[in-house]
């Protein structure tokens, strides 16, 4: 046999080694590159899911950050309507499913249905709650399909209650899904393709088939290495697309389909970013946008002088309770649009660019005015007033709208943006306490009142523990002919411990701005009726006692069960007790407070209409509410003089309640002159200081025993 040359055996060798190395490289780069596209494939879709899902997270939080601005004074005020608006509105947005409001005490306010099916109930996550409440802030929480987010409504450190939501997360796990499956089908025709070439690679040189398979590899990893980038930059908020194009067609639709995915998310983000920092209905920046802007421009302007205008528009809700919330919207944009035309005015043209605009609540703008020494805020405040009061053409009818401000400068009156806000804020509570349509600016003697009302706060809290440092006072009720005593309204006195006697005025409003009204409200209401027990006794069983009921107490308390279970205890009819009511109360809930107010004459009270004559629509609620009394408003009673005796609004108002078949009451007669008018005009009962001013229970039996002797 020939034996095989040098040259047979080298190529035979060569080939030998070629074709092993080729097959070892083919099986071993095959497997290194099944694993590595595993794991780039993995690390895309945890940073895809990672993307998405913090985008949701940012939805969220956004939300609620917004809403807890935005509900604070609907829960601080306790105004359901609003609240129930507010929640509507933010309920139509994609992937929320439920969004409630939650008190201090851990039970819904509001769950956004017209209905309020949950009201009063405890949260199904109290834990939650509590956490936020202790924490003060903002807790996300993922389970199952959902993200729940709960966020403190809070202003100034003053925490009254609790925002949650529950984000379906359905549209980020199928655009997780979607994204997996698409990256699956790549990889698999990326898989494909790399086997071709490698086949076609093996018959060439081992140093050409490393550099060719390097090559490829470079050429498949480039675009996903890229993918990978550009995701760390979007989880970090920037969404620049991929520009250079890849060598395949699988990588080029996978470059492409991320390219529209940044695009969306980059869309949806920016809407996000809006909603987060705008007002829906105006467009206008938000409180906490505003407060951006206004940092900033005095962080580039710290020598220009700045007035902030803090606009609240007066009895707005009587507009969205009596013409319905589209009408109050329409009032808003109108307002919204002459407040932006006032940037063309003389006072505010030479820095118009400057000049920002903000709704910061339901009916409450900011504007931000830049000015000079020889500029006065006044007249700016002055054209502000002029432009809301020129009445507003709501399509079926026209409508005036007054407006109250509050004023606080830069830099005399705050060096930051918040404190400029809550400034004005101040001025403007103070401004329509005085007196509404007109404006207030801000002093440090201002900051001594929120001062006094926290003081104020604190004690009533404490007092709560001790329930005796609360003392009722009765001012006699008479016949106006005979003078003859027929009962008495029970006033609070708080006697306390080492500030003495302090006035209703200063604390009723505290306490029916919080739930201690309600505390207060019930041992004031068995201090009455044990009282009356004892008085009906002494007088004679026609005395009654009668009690002022606040808004509060209507909508939390239930009052007809309360009266029903004191007025067993006492052993008392329901005749003895009457119950007072003001029309400003009756605005809000008017079905919830009619049913309360028959609730109440069905177990034998009277129901008296208060301050007759101050409301809006006096006629219409003595119609629709069935009152068994009115009483006439010291106002008018403190206008009949010697020099002046016109009594025609009193005369109707007698007239109206007779032909009702109501008693009527004048209260603050003073004079023998205002007395004998009445008497004339056939009141026939009476309260005021001409016979006595509210006394102690001592003090009102040696009274009581005075009057009957004059009479």
């Amino acid at each position: 046999m020939k034996k095989k040359g040098f040259k047979g055996h080298l190529i035979f060798a060569t080939v030998c080694v070629v074709t092993l190395v080729c097959a070892l490289n083919f099986v071993l780069y095959s497997a290194a590159y099944k694993s590595q596209s595993e794991q780039i494939y993995d690390k895309i879709t945890k940073s895809v899911e990672a993307s998405l899902q913090k985008k949701v997270e940012q939805q969220a939080i956004a939300l609620s950050h917004i809403l807890s601005q935005q509900a604070f004074n609907p829960l601080y005020h306790y105004n359901v309507s609003e609240t129930l608006h507010l929640l509507q509105t933010n309920l139509s947005q994609p992937n929320v499913e439920v969004i409630q409001i939650i008190d201090q005490e851990g039970l819904i306010f509001h769950d956004g249905t017209p209905d309020i099916v949950s009201f009063g109930l405890p949260h199904k996550k109290p834990e939650l709650i509590e956490q936020v409440l202790t924490t003060g802030g903002t807790i996300k929480r993922h389970e199952d399909n959902l993200l729940l987010v709960a966020a403190p409504i809070a202003e100034q450190d003053n925490f009254i209650g609790v925002v949650y939501l529950e984000l379906n997360k359905h549209s980020l796990i199928n655009e997780v899904n979607n994204s997996a499956q698409q990256l699956s089908t790549l990889g698999q025709l990326d898989s494909e393709r790399m086997n071709r070439w490698q086949l076609l690679f093996s018959g060439v040189g081992l140093i050409c088939g490393i550099a060719m398979a390097y090559s490829v590899a470079s050429s498949f990893a480039n675009p996903i290495t890229q993918i990978i980038k550009q995701l760390k930059q979007t989880r970090d908020g920037r969404f620049e697309p991929i520009e250079q194009s890849a060598p395949y067609q699988e990588l080029d639709s996978l470059v492409d389909a991320f390219n529209e995915m940044q695009h969306s998310v980059s869309k949806h983000n920016d809407h996000i970013q809006h909603m987060a920092f705008h007002d829906q209905l105006t467009g206008l920046p938000n409180r906490f946008r505003f407060i951006q802007l206004v940092d900033d421009h005095i962080a580039q302007n710290q020598d220009q002088l700045l007035a902030l205008l803090f606009i609240d528009l007066d009895d707005f809700k009587f507009v969205n309770d009596n013409y319905g919330h589209h009408v109050g919207d329409d009032v808003i944009k109108q307002v919204c649009a002459r407040l932006n035309r006032l940037l063309d005015e003389p006072l505010l043209a030479p820095h118009k660019d400057k000049v920002l605009l903000s709704r910061v609540g339901g009916d409450e703008f900011i504007l931000m005015v830049p000015y000079t020494r020889d500029i006065r805020i006044t007249a700016i405040a002055d054209t502000v007033l002029k432009a809301i009061i020129e009445p507003l053409d709501l399509q079926r009818f026209k409508l005036s709208c007054n407006a109250s401000l509050g004023i606080a400068c830069y830099p005399d009156f705050g060096t930051d943006a918040d404190t400029l806000c809550r400034n004005a804020e101040l001025a403007m509570f103070e401004q329509k306490q005085k007196g509404k349509n007109a404006y207030s600016i801000y002093t440090r003697e201002m900051d001594k009142a929120v001062e006094e009302r926290l003081y104020i706060e604190q004690e009533l809290r404490k007092a709560m523990d001790d329930l005796s440092q609360f003392e009722l006072w009765y001012q006699p009720k008479f016949d106006i002919k005979s003078r003859s005593i027929n009962g008495a309204e029970a006033l609070v006195r708080w006697n306390h411990p080492t500030q003495g006697y302090i006035g209703p005025d200063k604390f009723i409003p505290v306490a029916e701005s919080t739930d201690l009204i309600l505390t207060l409200g019930e041992h004031l209401i068995h201090l009455a009726a044990k009282q009356a027990s004892i008085w009906r006794q002494e007088y004679g069983q026609h005395f009654y006692i009668a009690l002022n009921l606040s808004p509060r107490q209507l909508h939390r308390q239930n009052l007809s069960q309360l009266f029903k279970e004191v007025l067993a205890t006492y052993e008392l009819p329901g005749s003895s007790l009457h119950v007072e009511v003001t029309e400003t109360l009756l605005l809000s809930d008017s079905a919830k407070i009619k049913t309360v107010l028959s609730d109440l004459r069905n177990l034998g009270l009277k129901v008296w209409l208060d301050d007759f004559g101050t409301g809006y629509s006096s006629l219409s609620y003595l119609q629709e509410y069935q009152f068994d009394g009115v009483k006439i408003d010291r106002s008018f009673i403190f206008c009949l003089s010697p020099e002046n005796e016109n009594t025609s609004l009193i005369e109707a108002i007698l007239s109206i309640a007779e032909s009702m078949g109501m008693n009527s009451v004048a209260e603050g007669i003073e004079t023998e002159h205002q007395l004998a008018l009445l008497n004339q005009l056939g009141c026939k009962l009476g309260q005021g200081y001409l016979i006595s001013r509210p006394l102690p229970v001592e003090e009102f039996d040696k009274s009581n025993e005075t009057i009957t002797e004059l009479a």
